[in-house]
């Protein structure tokens, strides 16, 4: 059906029947500004450019069924992927390109660094059988001293300090060594007793603390 006078003009109204179904209307007779009204279809939006304009522009994703739903956003020169369901961004990509995750990463495979051309990489990896899930916290500063290495307290908690254990030919568990001078201010922790080989000198303006209960041996 075409458009006549009767149908289309006498009212001053076209409706979807007034137009036939061969009708190609071109893109530039029909004005893309749809103003605050939604746009709604079950169908497919193609575009090689769509451009989303605003101050704070964003796409949500519902899921009418299952939580969560996710959101993606431009705010203030980032770009975050949020679970607007639990209100978190999980994933925020700086505009210097840096990727930032607030929560949890959870990597299953291996975790690589690589150089600046990419071509080679360091990287962890969990072992192939973990009994039960294990987490360790890093120390919030770097080691006072070079030398020092990261030891744990037995329940995933990190520091800095002199790794135990001594040292020989054909991994000989014989030489142990320590410094003959005490240079900085030591406090031989709660519960412990200290033990060193001498002669250990104690320079000038330095102090070792040795609590009470405790016992600072020298052999």
């Amino acid at each position: 059906m075409g458009l006549t006078e009767a149908s289309a003009f006498k009212d001053g109204k076209i409706v979807n029947d007034d137009v036939n179904a061969s009708a190609a209307i071109a893109g530039t007779k029909i004005s893309p500004d749809f103003g605050s009204q939604n746009i709604t279809t079950t169908g497919t939006i193609a575009s090689n450019n769509i451009t989303i304009t605003d101050a704070v522009s964003a796409i949500n994703f519902v899921d009418d069924g299952d939580n969560p739903d996710y959101r993606i956003v431009v705010n203030s020169g980032q770009f975050k992927i949020q679970d607007t369901t639990n209100a978190n961004a999980n994933r925020i990509i700086v505009q210097q390109a840096n990727t930032r995750v607030l929560n949890n990463l959870d990597v299953n495979g291996q975790f690589k660094l690589f150089d600046d051309d990419n071509s080679h990489s360091i990287g962890f990896k969990a072992p192939a059988t973990i009994a039960s899930n294990l987490l360790f916290t890093l120390p919030a500063t770097d080691a006072a001293f070079s030398g020092y290495a990261l030891i744990s307290d037995g329940a995933g908690t990190l520091s800095w300090g002199v790794a135990g254990g001594a040292s020989g030919a054909a991994n000989n568990q014989v030489f142990w060594e320590n410094d003959q001078t005490v240079t900085g201010n030591y406090t031989i922790t709660n519960g412990k007793n200290a033990g060193s080989f001498g002669p250990i000198a104690i320079a000038s303006n330095v102090s070792v603390t040795i609590g009470s209960g405790q016992t600072w041996s020298i052999v």
